[in-house]
Formats: structure tokens, C-alpha cells, sequence
């Protein structure tokens, strides 16, 4: 049996690099992704690092993202202590510390709201229920409310898996909702994402429809035991819908045949049974 935990944590070398990512040329590319706005915290750090374009943490940050790295390896990188001058003189020439604790109180809701929402470890064990491959790091939970503001961001240490989610977007141009307005969005979305990761090598063998087939399929039984049925049948639903998977519910069926018994079938045979 795994004894992987789950953690809500504000990890302060990955918080480090959101600053610096907000003086890179990210925010412009996300508004060209989708216009949409941001968390005020994340406008307030923008304004405050608007001065240190310049710097070598920065420009460093700009060369990797026009090389089309994932920003998944960015803040890994980082947060294995690449370029860790650069960034630690970021840091001190910002005084960046006195900003965070100028808004403390903005990290300190999300944390709560993060912290109530996942209270205990089934995500962890729902996780290695599905993988062939039990996960045995520690899984983090991280809000992110500077900047990715549209994908959550994943960094695998040897360690600590930490999956750093944004805040639920709002309708139109309003600002982005608390985690704590919709708990469910954040426990689908956090689900889903560690689910890919999870299934990262199977995923690789199916066609786009069969790995969104079987990632929402997993969500959807994850959402029956973390909120309620009613949920997980919205969520389904939705996803239907959204993503045109006409039989998700069946292989949400097979899925949880499967899980009940594998009898040493692969996870994949849960499509091939449509």
C-alpha cells in the first residue's frame, strides 16, 4: 500500500518564479491564448515587477519560453536550483519578500480555501487505484495567483509531485472566482491533471479522443467518492458535451468494471470494449 499524502503548501522558490514570469513576456502571450482577467494579485505583481524586465532572471525566463519550453519545466528547472543566482538576485533586488507579506492575506484565503477542499488523502489513493505504477511522492497542492492564470502548472521532484492550480475563471471579464466559490471545478480540474500525469505512458499510445475518453472517465469516478454522485454525473455530462465523447458513459462503466476487477487487463481495454 502507498502511503503518497496530499499537502496544500505555498512553496516559495515556485511562487518565486510566477513574479518573474509576470516581468516576462508571458502575460501578453496568455492574453493572445484567450483575453481574460486576472486574479488583482496578479495585476498588483505585475505593476510592482514592471521595473526589472532587464534582468537576467527575466530575460533568461523570455529565451526559454520562445524556445517553446513547457512552463511545467521551467519551474522545475527552477526549482532545482538552475539559474539560481539570477533568481535569487531577483528576489533581493525586488524586495520581493516584503511584497508577499504586503499580501499575505490574499495567499492565506486560498490556502484555507485549498486546505478545506481537499481534506483528506483520497486523491492519492484514487491515483494509484488507476496507475500500474503507484505514484510515491508526496502530492502538493499549490494556488498560483500570479501568473500562469489559465493552466495549472506541474512540477515532479524526487520527492514531491506539486501541481500548481490557478483560481477558477470567471465568466466574461470578471476577475477570477475563490477556490472556495467552486470547490468541485477545483477538484476536477486538480484530478484531471494529476490523472494524465499518472497515465503519463499509457496516454501516449491512444489517439486524442481515447485519452480524453479515459481521463474524463476517470475524473467522473474520482467526483462520485470526493463530492457526490450528482456532481460526478454533471461532470460526465458535461464533458460529453464539451469535448463531443458521445460514449464516455460507457467507458465510464468499463472503467469502473475495471477497477472492481482487473483480472490483468491493461487500463486501455476499458475503450477497446466500447
Amino acid at each position: 500500500m502507498s502511503d503518497t499524502r496530499v499537502e496544500v503548501v505555498i512553496d516559495d522558490r515556485l511562487r518565486l518564479v510566477t513574479a518573474v514570469l509576470a516581468a516576462a513576456s508571458w502575460p501578453e502571450i496568455e492574453q493572445d491564448q484567450l483575453t481574460h482577467a486576472v486574479h488583482p494579485h496578479a495585476k498588483q505583481m505585475r505593476q510592482f515587477v514592471a521595473p526589472y524586465k532587464a534582468h537576467p532572471a527575466v530575460i533568461w525566463v523570455n529565451q526559454v519560453i520562445e524556445r517553446g519550453e513547457p512552463l511545467d519545466e521551467v519551474f522545475t528547472a527552477v526549482s532545482q536550483n538552475v539559474q539560481q543566482e539570477a533568481f535569487d538576485d531577483f528576489q533581493t533586488d525586488t524586495h520581493l519578500v516584503n511584497f508577499w507579506q504586503e499580501h499575505k492575506a490574499d495567499w492565506e484565503e486560498a490556502l484555507h480555501d485549498l486546505t478545506a477542499i481537499f481534506p483528506d488523502s483520497y486523491l492519492a489513493a484514487f491515483l494509484n487505484q488507476i496507475s500500474d505504477d503507484p505514484l510515491t511522492q508526496t502530492i502538493r497542492i499549490m494556488p498560483n495567483l500570479v501568473y500562469p492564470s489559465l493552466t495549472a502548472v506541474l512540477v515532479s521532484g524526487f520527492d514531491t509531485l506539486t501541481l500548481m492550480q490557478p483560481p477558477p475563471k470567471a465568466v466574461g471579464e470578471s476577475a477570477p472566482w475563490p477556490y472556495g466559490e467552486d470547490p468541485d471545478w477545483v477538484q476536477a480540474e486538480i484530478c484531471h491533471r494529476l490523472v494524465q500525469f499518472a497515465l503519463a505512458d499509457t496516454l501516449e499510445m491512444l489517439s486524442p479522443e481515447q485519452q480524453a475518453l479515459l481521463t474524463h472517465a476517470a475524473v467522473t469516478l474520482y467526483l462520485e467518492t470526493a463530492v457526490d454522485d450528482g456532481e460526478a454525473m454533471a461532470y460526465m455530462v458535461r464533458s460529453k458535451k464539451q469535448h463531443k465523447l458521445p460514449t464516455l458513459p460507457l467507458v465510464v462503466e468499463n472503467l469502473r468494471d475495471y477497477l472492481e476487477e482487473r483480472n490483468g487487463r491493461s487500463i486501455t481495454s476499458v475503450i477497446s470494449e466500447q
